[in-house]
């Protein structure tokens, strides 16, 4: 039996919050993490956003614990943005060096 596409199944503006954390569980077994997200985000602005009755606090903290701010609709930044630019700011300063000291500099005759 295959499996269905939580994606195509949006709850409705008039579900509450259990259902958009079932859905968002669903979406997270079926997709990777950021791809959920996407998929979730995509489906609450669809069907009306933060101002939905399913905007509760509840909703808010399980949503803000996997990356999305469900009042404004967007995904949150993850805390790990600086690590990557620590490791690509680490990493072109690393290889500017190793160009410079180590590739070989043609001569100028005049």
């Amino acid at each position: 039996m295959a499996r269905l596409n939580p994606a195509k199944d949006i709850p409705l503006a008039s579900s509450s919050d259990q259902e958009w954390i079932n859905w968002h569980k669903q979406l997270d077994r079926w997709f990777k993490r950021n791809e959920a997200n996407l998929w979730f985000v995509k489906g609450w602005n669809h069907r009306g956003g933060g101002g939905m009755a399913a905007n509760t606090e509840r909703l808010q903290k399980y949503m803000k614990r996997k990356g999305i701010d469900p009042v404004t609709g967007s995904l949150a930044k993850p805390s790990t943005n600086w690590i990557a630019w620590v490791g690509i700011t680490v990493g072109v300063v690393g290889l500017s060096y190793f160009a410079v000291k180590y590739m070989k500099q043609p001569k100028l005759k005049l």
